[in-house]
């Protein structure tokens, strides 16, 4: 199989992350989505985040819901990533921020800017946390067109 481009959507894009820091041999590129990241010096954000995702764990009933909030526990206990962990991919990032989308932190979205090496930023598709959604047909151009371009 060659190398891949991980595409990934907020859980997702934490997800992407941490394959591409574990398997860099396996991925030529990232597009990552309205997310977080584990960036080191982000503690106080981090322990937010744990403590946030526990609280809707026990009070969610739904089962679904309940294990979304278990594997988000579990991704912020992963060790902090560092800039040195995605240098690899100089200008082979795409960082869809939808500038609507209020989901994480302004220091956790900058933190994945700051994490990889020469990102390309894009406050488009608008359309909030679910942009990739509700405008499927923008960011599929706007993916397909980093990739033709950049990789």
């Amino acid at each position: 199989m060659e190398k891949v481009v991980l595409v990934g959507q907020s859980h997702g894009g934490f997800l992407a992350q941490v394959i591409a820091q574990r398997h860099p041999d396996m991925v030529d590129g990232l597009v990552i989505s309205n997310s977080g990241c584990m960036y080191e010096g982000l503690d106080d954000e981090r322990i937010y985040m744990t403590e946030f995702f526990r609280y809707m764990f026990s009070k969610l009933t739904n089962k679904g819901e309940r294990h979304m909030c278990n594997l988000m526990i579990d991704l912020l206990a992963i060790p902090r990533m560092s800039k040195r962990d995605f240098a690899y991919f100089d200008g082979k990032v795409l960082h869809l921020l939808s500038k609507d989308d209020n989901t994480f932190s302004e220091g956790i979205k900058a933190g994945l800017t700051e994490m990889m090496t020469n990102p390309e930023v894009s406050t488009e598709p608008d359309g909030g946390h679910l942009a990739l959604i509700l405008k499927i047909d923008d960011f599929i151009t706007q993916v397909s067109r980093f990739i033709d371009e950049k990789l």
